[in-house]
């Protein structure tokens, strides 16, 4: 059953190094799927409008764990306050998108 897409935006933020862990914990496997696929996977299952994803830390790796999914990609390489920065971006970044 298809339905229309919801009137909203879904972010998943994903950029933190993982420096306690020592791998980045987003590409950790659950029944075989890394978690940031499943992530995204299931934000988009709420059928947003945009899917937007923030990575930073290891994007190449993160990049080919959901090639296979319909998710708009943002790279934040900025460390130092990169919680408030992975909001702010996204927002300025969506905005920009829809004009």
């Amino acid at each position: 059953m298809s339905r229309e897409p919801n009137a909203h935006v879904a972010i998943v933020l994903a950029a933190g190094g993982s420096r306690r862990l020592g791998r980045p914990k987003q590409l950790l496997t659950r029944d075989g799927e890394t978690l940031v696929h499943r992530a995204v996977r299931l934000a988009s299952a709420t059928q947003p409008q945009r899917l937007l994803l923030v990575i930073g830390a290891h994007a190449v790796e993160m990049r080919e764990a959901v090639a296979d999914l319909a998710v708009e990609i943002l790279v934040n390489n900025d460390r130092k306050d990169w919680p408030a920065v992975c909001v702010r971006r996204p927002a300025r970044w969506t905005k920009a998108r829809r004009r």
